[in-house]
C-alpha cells in the first residue's frame, strides 16, 4: 500500500519518513528508484535486516530508558493515553 500512495506524489530528491510498518523491501525500492531517499526504522523483530546492519558504526548521541511516575500525565490530545509501566 505505500508504493500505491507514494506513487501519487513525486519522492524525486526528498527523504521519505515512515514507521517499522514499511520497512521493506518494496517500499525501500521504489523510493530509490524514483530518486528519493529513505529513513525506516529496523526493528529487532526483523532479524535478518537488523543484523545485517553495521551497529557498531552507529554513534549514539543520546539513550534514555525510564519509567515515568505519573501514569497519566497531561496530554494535549484528550482521547491519547500513555501506557506506563511499573
Amino acid at each position: 500500500m505505500a508504493t500505491e500512495v507514494l506513487g501519487q506524489t513525486d519522492p524525486n530528491g526528498k527523504i521519505v519518513a515512515a514507521d517499522a510498518l514499511h520497512t521493506v523491501t518494496a517500499t525501500a525500492e521504489f523510493i530509490c528508484d524514483h530518486g528519493g531517499e529513505f529513513m525506516l526504522p529496523a526493528k529487532e523483530n526483523r532479524k535478518t535486516l537488523f543484523d545485517a546492519l553495521p551497529w557498531e558504526q552507529v554513534q549514539v548521541a543520546h539513550a534514555e530508558c525510564s519509567i515515568g511516575t505519573n501514569p497519566q500525565p497531561d496530554l494535549a490530545d484528550p482521547h491519547a493515553a500513555q501506557i506506563g509501566g511499573s
